[in-house]
């Protein structure tokens, strides 16, 4: 028996360190890598340092998306000066099924809870409309361009 769309069970569970090549796999995805800010393929070690720079800052968030006891995808809340940006990724095979809406939800109503933020940020390529679209959908709007990018709030 398949289940419905109607019977999607979401949850978000913080990384774990056996959760870790998960995560570089989805980074290193072809498609992701095209949207990304940062188009290269990431090795292990640079995997690493930057997960230890992450966990360093308690106040940063990752988490791993859960579907129906799948994982799916990430979301992360990382801190920068006083404003925290958005990330998030899919695994390509759960795309275009309005997961990353329901992740980013999930994410901003545990997270606004907890951090001293008001205000969330993500830096998006111009021409990556389903990220746009993705944001727009969950309240974001163009805040400002920089060095070809849109930065939604």
């Amino acid at each position: 028996m398949s289940l419905l769309p109607s019977q999607n069970k979401y949850k978000l569970v913080k990384l774990k360190q056996k959760q870790e090549n998960i995560l570089l796999r989805w980074r290193n995805e072809k498609i992701t890598r095209l949207t990304s800010l940062n188009k290269n393929i990431v090795s292990i070690a640079r995997h690493k340092n930057w997960l230890k720079k992450i966990k360093k800052n308690k106040l940063n968030q990752v988490f791993i998306f859960y579907n129906n006891n799948i994982p799916i995808g990430t979301s992360a809340a990382v801190r920068k000066e006083n404003n925290y940006f958005l990330n998030y990724s899919i695994d390509k095979n759960y795309r275009g099924k309005g997961h990353a809406i329901n992740m980013l939800n999930l994410l901003l109503k545990r997270i606004s809870k907890k951090i001293d933020s008001k205000f969330f940020y993500a830096k998006v390529l111009k021409n990556n409309k389903k990220s746009l679209y993705i944001l727009k959908k969950i309240g974001f709007y163009k805040f400002n361009t920089e060095n070809g990018l849109i930065i939604m709030k």
